[in-house]
């Protein structure tokens, strides 16, 4: 599990339950939600991932008290290529998320083997 998630409902918690000097800044929301959603995703282990991340922790650094961070390590799925071949013919396919207890692994060389019709 990624700490920047276990961050952001922290920081928006403590946001939402303690007591505030100053009314909510629709400008400075709308910024936070621009930085938060600039790229396409927030996957962790990922560039996006660590730039959401790098600004949850400048965000939460920049007021009063102690911040903690926890690194985890995680396995993570790479997809070069995935896809099947008919009569020289590629077709696109999107593989399954590993499962966290098998990885979704093959080799270099690809799998090969005849595709049989069960029927439509």
């Amino acid at each position: 599990m990624n700490a920047r998630p276990i961050a952001l409902a922290v920081f928006v918690a403590a946001a939402a339950v303690l007591p505030s000097a100053e009314p909510l800044d629709p400008a400075r929301f709308a910024a936070t939600v621009a930085e938060l959603t600039k790229a396409p995703h927030r996957l962790a282990g990922t560039p996006e991932g660590a730039a959401a991340g790098a600004f949850l922790e400048r965000e939460l650094r920049a007021l009063k008290g102690e911040v903690l961070v926890q690194r985890f390590t995680f396995p993570q799925q790479r997809v070069i290529a995935c896809y099947a071949e008919f009569d020289g013919k590629r077709l696109p396919l999107f593989p399954l998320k590993p499962n966290g207890l098998q990885a979704s692994a093959t080799p270099a060389a690809g799998i090969e083997g005849a595709a049989v019709s069960v029927g439509a």
